[in-house]
C-alpha cells in the first residue's frame, strides 16, 4: 500500500513538472545584474550587488553597467540603446523594454551617468531620477568612490519604490516560477502528510511497547514485593523472641507501612487489569497508551516505595541479629584477657615490682564486663557490646602497663646515667664560654658582644634545674617507689634545659667567627662603596644638564655615609657591624643613583632626538603650505594666511627654545598651525571655482542644476579619479554631464524614461 502511494506521489509531481512549458535557461551575459567592465568597483563590487539584489526582492529587474567609454555611440542615451537593442532579457517579447527594466550606466571618460526605467516606474522615478543621479550618485563619483554612489543611489530607488508602495506586476517569466513553486508544494505537501503518517505509527508502536514493559514491570515486581514481605515477616518474628520490645515495635511498625504499600499496589494493579486499558488493545491510539503506560508506571512507583521500607527492615533486621549472635562470644573473650592479664600481674608481683597501677585498670575491666552482662540479661544487646568494648580497653591499658614496668625500669636507669655525664660535659663547655666572652670584650666594641651578655648566667642556671630533674628522678627510681614514667619524665625536661644551657654557649664562638668576618670584610667593603659613587659622580658631572639636581644630593648623602663607615673602622675598637652596614647602604644607594641617572640622560637624548625630528617635519610642512598658498593667492584667504603667519613665527621660536620640551612643544604647535593653514587654504581653493553644470535627460524640459564643483587636481590614470564628475573639463571642450539626449527613436523603443549626466 505504501509503495503505491509513493508511485502515485511521483506521478503526480512528474505531471505537474511537466505541464510547465517554458524551460529555465543558465544567466546570459545580458542577464548579469552587476558588469564591471571598468573595473571602477574593486573588492566592494559584493555591495553594489547586495544593493541590486535587494531592489530585486522589490520586483524589479535591475542591471548595472560601468564602461570606460562609450565610444562611437556618440552619447550615453544612444550607447543605452544599443545594448538594449542586442539584450532579449531587457525587453519583452515585442522587443519593448520590459515595463520593471532599471538601467544604471556610468562612462568613466566621459564622467557621464545614466539611469533608465522601464513604464511601471513612471509615477516613482519620473521626477526624481535627475536628483538620485546629480545630488546623490554624481557627488560621490567626483571623490572617486564609485562602489559608494551607486549603492546609495540603488538605496534610494529601493527606498522611493518602499515609499510609494509599489512592486512589479506579474510577467509571463514569473508565472514559471509559480508553476514550479506550486509543484514543489505539492511534493512537499504530500511529503509531509507520508512523513507524519509514519511518525505517528511509529509513536503509537514505540508508546504500545513502553506500556506493555510497564505493565509487566509492576506484575513482577508486586510479586517479588509478596515474596519478600513474607521472608521478611518470619525474621521479624524471630528477634521478637530474642531482642528487646523497642527494637521490635520498630521493625514491625516499618514491616507493616510496607505490607500496607504492596496490598494498595496489589489493589490497583487488579483494577487497572480489568478495566478497557489493555495496551495490547489495536485499537488505542498514542493518547490513551501514554495514560495507561503513566498509570503503570504511578504502581511502579508505588512498589519500588514499599520495596526500598522492606530493604531498609530487612537491613535492621540483620544488624540485630548480629548484635545478639556476637555479645556471647565477645564476653567470653573479654573474661579470657582478663585472667590473662591477672596472671601476668601476679608474676611482676613475685619479680618484686609494684603492680598497683595495672591491677587498678584490670579492675575497672571487670565491673565493666559484669555491667554487659547485666545489660543483655535485660535483651539490650547494642547496649551491651558498648560495654565490653570499654572493658576491653581497660583491660588493654592494663596488660601494656604490666607490661612496661621492666622495660621502664630499665630506661629510667640508663637516662639517668646518660644524664650525669652531659651535666658535667655542659659545664666544662660553660667554662670555655666564659673564657671566650673575655676575649670577645676585651678585643672588640662593646656594642659588638653586647647581644651575647649574660648567656652563660643563663646557662649555669640551667644546669642546675638540670642537676635537680636528675635527683628526683634517682628518688622516683628507688625500690620504695617505682614511678620509672615520673623518671623519664624529669630527665626529659632536664635535657631540655642542657639544650638551652649549649645553645646559649655556642652564640658565643658564632660571635667570635661572625666578627672576624666582618673584620675582615670591611676596608673591602668601604673600597667598593667608594668607587661606586666616584662612578656615579663620574657620570653626573659628564651629563649634568640632563640629571635632576636631587640626584647630586642623595649621592652627597651616600658619601658622608661611606665616611662614616670609614672614620668607626679607624676607631680604638671599631664597630665592624656598624661599618660594614653603612658601607653597604652607600654602595647600594651609589648604584641606586648611577642607574637612575642613566635612565633620566637617556630620556633627555631620546626626547632631543624626537624634538630635532619633529621640528624637522613641521619645517617641512611649513614649507610645502607656504608654496602651495603662494601658487594660490589669488584666492587664499586672509584665515589661512595668519595660520601659515603664526606657524613661521612659532618655527623661528623653536630654535631659540631653552630645552628639547620647549622645543617640542613649539614644533607641533607649527605643524598644527600649518595643517589649519593648508586646509583652509584648499577649501577656499576649491571653493574658488563656480559655475551650471547642466544635467541632460529628457531633452524636451531642458532643465540644467548648478553644482559647486572642486578643483580637480589630481594627474594620471583614469582610475585615480583624473577628472571631475560635472565640472567643466579643460582638457575636453565637452562638459561632463550636457544633454546626450534622453528621447528614443520611433519604432520598437518606447517613450524615453530617464537619461544620463
Amino acid at each position: 500500500m505504501k509503495n503505491k502511494f509513493l508511485l502515485a506521489l511521483f506521478i503526480t509531481s512528474f505531471v505537474l513538472l511537466g505541464s510547465i512549458t517554458k524551460p529555465v535557461f543558465a544567466l546570459n551575459y545580458d542577464q548579469l545584474t552587476v558588469v564591471d567592465d571598468a573595473g571602477i568597483f574593486g573588492d566592494r563590487i559584493g555591495s553594489v550587488e547586495q544593493a541590486v539584489d535587494e531592489l530585486l526582492a522589490l520586483g524589479a529587474d535591475v542591471r548595472v553597467r560601468t564602461i570606460t567609454s562609450y565610444g562611437d555611440a556618440g552619447n550615453l542615451d544612444r550607447y543605452e540603446q544599443q545594448i538594449e537593442q542586442n539584450s532579449p532579457s531587457w525587453t519583452d517579447t515585442d522587443g519593448v523594454r520590459k515595463n520593471n527594466l532599471i538601467v544604471v550606466l556610468i562612462a568613466l571618460e566621459e564622467r557621464e551617468t545614466g539611469i533608465y526605467f522601464g513604464s511601471f516606474w513612471d509615477d516613482v522615478l519620473g521626477d526624481k531620477w535627475l536628483s538620485i543621479q546629480s545630488e546623490i550618485m554624481n557627488a560621490y563619483f567626483r571623490e572617486g568612490e564609485y562602489a559608494t554612489g551607486t549603492v546609495k543611489g540603488l538605496e534610494e530607488i529601493h527606498r522611493l519604490i518602499e515609499q510609494d508602495g509599489q512592486v512589479e506586476p506579474p510577467s509571463q517569466q514569473s508565472s514559471v516560477f509559480w508553476w514550479i513553486l506550486l509543484a514543489l508544494g505539492v511534493i512537499m505537501a504530500v511529503g509531509a502528510l507520508l512523513f507524519l503518517w509514519q511518525r505517528n505509527r511509529s509513536q503509537v508502536k514505540s508508546s504500545r511497547q513502553k506500556a506493555l514493559l510497564a505493565k509487566q514491570g509492576a506484575a513482577a515486581g508486586i510479586n517479588e514485593l509478596n515474596d519478600n514481605l513474607k521472608m521478611l515477616e518470619i525474621k521479624v518474628n524471630v528477634i521478637g523472641v530474642r531482642a528487646s520490645s523497642d527494637q521490635v515495635d520498630n521493625l514491625s511498625r516499618e514491616l507493616g507501612r510496607a505490607k500496607l504499600l504492596a496490598a494498595q499496589s496489589s489493589e490497583r494493579y487488579s483494577q487497572l487489569a480489568h478495566s478497557a486499558g489493555n495496551p495490547e488493545n489495536p485499537k488505542m491510539g498514542e493518547v490513551e497508551l501514554k495514560n495507561i503506560e503513566a498509570e503503570y508506571r504511578k504502581l511502579l512507583d508505588k512498589v519500588d516505595e514499599a520495596r526500598q521500607i522492606a530493604n531498609n527492615t530487612d537491613g535492621q533486621a540483620e544488624s540485630v541479629l548480629r548484635i545478639i549472635d556476637a555479645f556471647p562470644e565477645k564476653a567470653a573473650r573479654t573474661s579470657r584477657a582478663i585472667e590473662d592479664a591477672l596472671t601476668k600481674i601476679e608474676q611482676l608481683k613475685k619479680d618484686g615490682y609494684k603492680t598497683k597501677y595495672p591491677a587498678e585498670l584490670l579492675s575497672g575491666g571487670s565491673l565493666i564486663l559484669d555491667q554487659a552482662r547485666n545489660e543483655a540479661s535485660g535483651k539490650r544487646f547494642e547496649q551491651a557490646l558498648k560495654l565490653v568494648d570499654q572493658a576491653d580497653e581497660q583491660i588493654r591499658k592494663s596488660i601494656q602497663a604490666t607490661e612496661n614496668l621492666p622495660q621502664k625500669k630499665e630506661q629510667a636507669t640508663i637516662a639517668i646515667g646518660s644524664l650525669q655525664q652531659r651535666i658535667e660535659k655542659i659545664k666544662e663547655f660553660i667554662i670555655q664560654g666564659r673564657d671566650k666572652f673575655e676575649s670577645l670584650a676585651e678585643q672588640y666594641n662593646e656594642d659588638s658582644w653586647q647581644s651575647v651578655q649574660g648567656n652563660g648566667t643563663e646557662a649555669e642556671n640551667r644546669v642546675i634545674w638540670a642537676l635537680q630533674a636528675l635527683e628526683q628522678a634517682r628518688q622516683a627510681c628507688d625500690e620504695q617507689q617505682q614511678e620509672w614514667h615520673l623518671a623519664l619524665e624529669l630527665i626529659s625536661n632536664a635535657n631540655v634545659w642542657l639544650d638551652d644551657s649549649q645553645a646559649l654557649i655556642s652564640s658565643l664562638f658564632k660571635l667570635e667567627e661572625n666578627l672576624k668576618i666582618e673584620q675582615s670584610a670591611a676596608p673591602r667593603e668601604i673600597a667598593a662603596a667608594k668607587a661606586d659613587i666616584d662612578l656615579a659622580w663620574d657620570y653626573i658631572n659628564k651629563y649634568d644638564e640632563d640629571i635632576r639636581e636631587s640626584l647630586e644630593e642623595e649621592l652627597k648623602v651616600a658619601e658622608e655615609k661611606n665616611n662614616l663607615a670609614g672614620e668607626e673602622l679607624g676607631s680604638e675598637k671599631p664597630d665592624y657591624f656598624k661599618v660594614n652596614k653603612l658601607a653597604r647602604e652607600a654602595n647600594e644607594s651609589a648604584d641606586r643613583i648611577l642607574a637612575q641617572a642613566r635612565n633620566e640622560h637617556e630620556a633627555a637624548v631620546r626626547l632631543r632626538a624626537k624634538a630635532e625630528s619633529t621640528k624637522r617635519d613641521a619645517s617641512a610642512k611649513v614649507s610645502i603650505v607656504r608654496e602651495y598658498i603662494n601658487d594660490h593667492r589669488a584666492v587664499v584667504k586672509s584665515s589661512a594666511i595668519g595660520y601659515l603667519n603664526s606657524a613661521e613665527v612659532t618655527l623661528k621660536q623653536v630654535e631659540s627654545a631653552g630645552n628639547a620640551q620647549d622645543q617640542l612643544s613649539l614644533a607641533k604647535k607649527a605643524e598644527a598651525d600649518a595643517d589649519k593653514a593648508y586646509k583652509i587654504a584648499k577649501e577656499d581653493v576649491n571653493g574658488s571655482f563656480q559655475g551650471p553644470w547642466p544635467i541632460s535627460g529628457n531633452t524636451t524640459t531642458g532643465t540644467s542644476i548648478d553644482i559647486a564643483p572642486i578643483l580637480w587636481t589630481a594627474l594620471g590614470s583614469i582610475l585615480s579619479n583624473s577628472g571631475n564628475w560635472g565640472s567643466q573639463r579643460p582638457a575636453n571642450p565637452r562638459p561632463f554631464g550636457t544633454s546626450t539626449g534622453g528621447s528614443r527613436p520611433s519604432g520598437r523603443f518606447s517613450t524615453p524614461r530617464g537619461g544620463s549626466t
